[in-house]
């Protein structure tokens, strides 16, 4: 076929078509790539993970992202869509508690202002679950600090115990029906978790400076 035959609903249904080709997984990587490395450099540029104040901000930032996102996921039936979802709330909560501390939210803004569809239910607990996969170099960063799984980095420990369902869940992420519209709902929802994280650390990071 000619390019110049294709017309460009014609080359949207195509790119639709390859892209359902590939995992659900790999597609969510791909559309949140950006905002990964995003969080992962303001991490990174800020030392949050090299001197107990930075730790703390870290917390803060963590917990503020996550507490509205697992209210979120709660108040939209997370548990009937994938039952085992880890929740770290309280953890980060006792984290805090544990270096003497109490939370100190940025403002890293609503991940959605309406409960979540299960699309955007899936979405969301990607990014969740998906944080686990670099717990252990965070755990390891915070014992450098001298916090342990049983003092100021539980959430961490909880997390790394975690990580055997990974491939649980993503058998589950893959093979759960959706439309195209869910599909798309489903990958907006991963990007908006992100932004969440992301604006909660910036954030963070400028009440420091």
């Amino acid at each position: 076929m000619l390019l110049a035959n294709i017309t460009p609903l014609k080359v949207l249904l195509m790119t639709a078509s390859c892209s359902l080709a590939i995992s659900r997984r790999a597609r969510l990587r791909a559309v949140t790539a950006d905002l990964h490395d995003s969080i992962d450099s303001e991490i990174s540029r800020t030392g949050l993970m090299t001197t107990r104040d930075g730790y703390v901000a870290y917390l803060n930032a963590t917990l503020a992202a996550r507490a509205k996102i697992e209210a979120l996921l709660d108040a939209s039936g997370a548990a009937e869509v994938y039952a085992p979802w880890s929740r770290i709330s309280a953890a980060l909560r006792q984290d805090v508690a544990d270096l003497g501390e109490k939370p100190s939210f940025g403002d890293p803004g609503a991940p959605a202002p309406t409960p979540l569809g299960v699309a955007g239910i899936w979405g969301a607990l990607y990014v969740l679950e998906g944080s686990a996969m670099g717990a252990r170099l965070l755990l390891r960063r915070a014992a450098g600090l001298g916090f342990t799984g049983q003092f100021g980095a539980r959430h961490l420990a909880q997390q790394t115990s975690g990580l055997p369902w990974w491939r649980h869940f993503v058998s589950a992420l893959d093979e759960a029906p959706m439309t195209a519209l869910q599909e798309t709902a489903c990958l907006d929802s991963a990007i908006a978790t992100f932004a969440c994280f992301d604006r909660a650390y910036a954030s963070m990071n400028d009440r420091q400076t």
